[in-house]
């Protein structure tokens, strides 16, 4: 009966958090979550994507007032007339609408980044086949499932396994006794297996890499990417090692492989003048010369991290006719008298540009 149970249980508490998460109806939420599922999109991405744009009209000041603007250049409002923020499904209607406008004049990848963020790109796929996913969504014939009870039930549920998992210890301390008389048995096999695995460990690594590579070739897209990040999903795909791309793998902190430093250095395509500050003299030529090595580089914001780049973007995107993957670096150049922090962007299709002396610190 529990696990017979379960199936709707999740169910229902699943639409339960959403509706609290983005504060709508149980309807809402669930019509929300059937256009995502229609349209291949994950429903915490969206939800969040949503969430954020939310948050920064109502919050008002410049942020707000910069968004409203932007998204009247499309003719989208999310405000009702009293001022209230539009239901989610219609806040949807009005982004896709906007999209299309945006998109005609080849600017939707950049309506999309500016509006719903760096996650929120995957977004694209809803705005572009929303009336599809309506028309299927509202083919759907519901359970009617109560939320409400189906939450209570899913508490009610993880108390009765906490009960058991106590039931379990009870027990086992119970049987403390005999496992303590069957260990000397137990122990020659277990070392046994230890000298086997040792004798044979190429193998069964190779053993257990062939199964998770057939594991990851059979899920989805988004669950990919929440293992190996955006780039480090299709890179594995590619045939790239899965434990070197792999999140939270070994205990590490979850990180994106693009946060990690690259060894490969880059010379300045120019000279970067700098200038004494008060009451300083400067040493040296008071610039770092064409073609000086920046060190140490690490990824700090656009596609691969959740930092969305934000006035640079669009100038990017016009001055070098290229589309919205732009990334934000940072490096090191290091004299014998001072540390320099050097900023720059890179475009797959652009290579490095735009590098910008950021911070000077003397070291004597």
């Amino acid at each position: 009966m529990f696990s017979f149970a379960e199936s709707a249980v999740n169910a229902g508490e699943n639409v339960y958090q959403l509706s609290v998460r983005l504060g709508v109806s149980a309807g809402e939420a669930a019509k929300f979550n059937r256009i995502m599922q229609f349209t291949g999109v994950d429903t915490q991405t969206a939800a969040t994507a949503f969430t954020r744009l939310d948050r920064t009209l109502v919050k008002g000041g410049k942020s707000a007032d910069a968004m409203q603007a932007y998204l009247s250049q499309y003719g989208v409002s999310l405000k009702a007339a009293n001022g209230n923020l539009l239901p989610l499904n219609q806040q949807i209607d009005a982004m896709a609408k906007g999209y299309e406008r945006a998109k005609a004049e080849g600017k939707g990848e950049e309506f999309v980044m500016q509006t719903m963020g760096n996650r929120g790109m995957e977004l694209i796929k809803t705005f572009e086949n929303l009336k599809t996913a309506k028309e299927a969504a509202a083919k759907v014939k519901t359970t009617g499932l109560n939320i409400n009870q189906m939450h209570d039930a899913y508490v009610d549920m993880q108390a009765l396994k906490m009960q058991a998992s106590q039931l379990q210890l009870s027990l086992a301390s119970a049987f403390a006794p005999l496992v303590q008389e069957l260990m000397p048995m137990i122990m020659p096999a277990l070392q046994k297996l230890a000298q086997y695995i040792k004798e044979n460990k190429e193998t069964l690594a190779s053993l257990a890499v062939n199964g998770a590579k057939e594991y990851i070739a059979n899920i989805s897209k988004p669950h990919k990417e929440r293992l190996f990040g955006v780039f480090g999903a299709k890179l594995v795909e590619a045939g790239a090692p899965i434990t070197a791309y792999l999140r939270n793998y070994s205990n590490k902190k979850m990180t994106s492989r693009l946060n990690l430093p690259y060894n490969k250095e880059i010379g300045l395509p120019e000279a970067l003048p700098f200038s004494a500050k008060s009451g300083e003299v400067l040493i040296g030529l008071g610039y770092i010369p064409k073609g000086t090595k920046v060190l140490s580089k690490r990824l700090i914001a656009g596609t691969g991290t959740n930092v969305p780049i934000h006035t640079a973007l669009p100038k990017l995107m016009n001055s070098y006719g290229i589309d919205y993957k732009w990334q934000k670096w940072v490096g090191t150049i290091e004299s014998d008298v001072y540390s320099f922090d050097i900023h720059w962007y890179f475009h797959r299709k652009a290579g490095y540009v735009s590098f910008k002396l950021k911070h000077r610190k003397n070291k004597i």
